[in-house]
């Protein structure tokens, strides 16, 4: 159980340099609190979850553009917020993907770990979590180029989380987990420059499906190859989108109750987010376009205001800013800039105060902090 973070006004004790204010949103039932968290590195990722079996959350994040960076950990303390941030790993590639996860059912936190496309070591890495917040490599598994993107789900229908990485060669490689060890990858095609995949279940078969954004795709779409049963793939259909996709999510965008997707294209003329719509067959058709500006680097579905209706969540890479849509019924008539550290890349929701609501984390590499947004009743 999460034990509540009492004053989270107080951080400034623990953390030096911390920035605290309250800011009320037009769309939001509560104000949210903020600060930032300084790190020692260019944080690109975070993680949540108990890593220290104390039952209180905490935060994990991984460098991303000096090389060679470190893993640092924030543990929660139950009284004033966070603890500074300690080293845990260090001497590591470029973060491009981390997840708190319990991947061999032993009720420790462990840690996947995937180091960038041309970095030292590149690949995933899983490191297994001894309760203490320490970690111990367990075991090291290649990709074809790297890896960009990390997702976890049950394949397979065994219970064990499986993964997928993105390859930037243009594959989504899936390992399966088999009973708490990453199997050897699988690569299935996507199409060129393959930055992020998500599972879905895009025609509605019970079985998670890989969508995935293309950066270099002659016609820079989304690819969707339905899962066939036990981990396989079949071909991906491609599903143009314009531009250079850097990021895709998949959910349910418009409330039919078939999964959406929604892609960040930071380099064409207004910066934008694409939405296309499931039709529950795996195919998708256009969707509503959303201006935001200030290069949308990635793009997260998440229901930020907790009204039962999914949002969508941007770092604006060249601002201080996280682009939030709220969303009803498929329409997302406004845009509110929250505030960050500069150069904001990553979004973590969680509830890290334990009182229901959902919080968000934002890596700012440019800065070396991580802000957080703590949701006020």
């Amino acid at each position: 159980m999460m034990c509540p973070i009492a004053s989270l006004g107080r951080a400034r004790t623990l953390i030096r340099f911390a920035a605290w204010m309250v800011f009320p949103s037009a769309l939001f039932a509560q104000s949210f609190s903020y600060m930032e968290l300084p790190t020692s590195g260019s944080p690109n990722v975070a993680a949540s979850g108990d890593v220290n079996f104390d039952g209180i959350p905490d935060i994990v994040v991984g460098g991303g553009m000096r090389y060679p960076t470190e893993m640092e950990l924030f543990l929660g303390n139950g009284i004033d917020g966070f603890e500074p941030a300690t080293t845990v790993l260090s001497g590591l590639g470029l973060t491009s993907a981390l997840e708190v996860v319990d991947i061999n059912r032993d009720g420790f936190a462990d840690l996947i770990h995937v180091i960038a496309t041309h970095s030292g070591s590149h690949g995933v890495h899983v490191y297994e979590g001894d309760g203490s917040g320490a970690f111990e490599l367990l075991q090291t598994v290649g990709t074809p180029d790297g890896g960009n993107s990390l997702a976890l789900g049950d394949l397979n229908g065994d219970g064990f989380d499986d993964a997928v990485v993105a390859d930037f060669s243009g594959y989504s490689v899936v390992y399966i987990n088999r009973e708490g060890t990453l199997s050897h990858g699988t690569a299935f095609p996507a199409d060129s420059g393959t930055n992020n995949t998500e599972f879905a279940d895009m025609n509605l078969d019970g079985e998670l499906d890989l969508v995935s954004s293309n950066f270099f795709a002659v016609s820079s779409n989304v690819t969707v190859a339905l899962n066939q049963g036990g981990g396989e793939f079949g071909p991906p259909r491609r599903f143009p989108v314009g531009l250079a996709p850097s990021w895709v999510a998949a959910g349910d965008l418009n409330e039919d109750g078939i999964p959406d997707a929604a892609s960040a294209q930071p380099y064409l003329g207004d910066q934008r987010l694409v939405l296309q719509l499931g039709t529950g067959t795996g195919a998708l058709r256009p969707g509503p376009i959303l201006s935001v500006g200030a290069s949308p680097s990635r793009v997260f579905i998440v229901d930020v205001n907790q009204d039962g209706a999914n949002d969508l969540l941007a770092p604006m890479t060249s601002s201080t800013g996280l682009a939030y849509f709220p969303g009803r019924f498929g329409r997302f008539p406004m845009k509110i800039t929250l505030p960050t550290g500069l150069g904001p890349v990553w979004a973590e929701p969680y509830d890290w105060t334990g009182d229901g609501l959902l919080d968000l984390a934002v890596t700012n590499p440019h800065s070396n902090t991580v802000s957080l947004l703590i949701k006020q009743p």
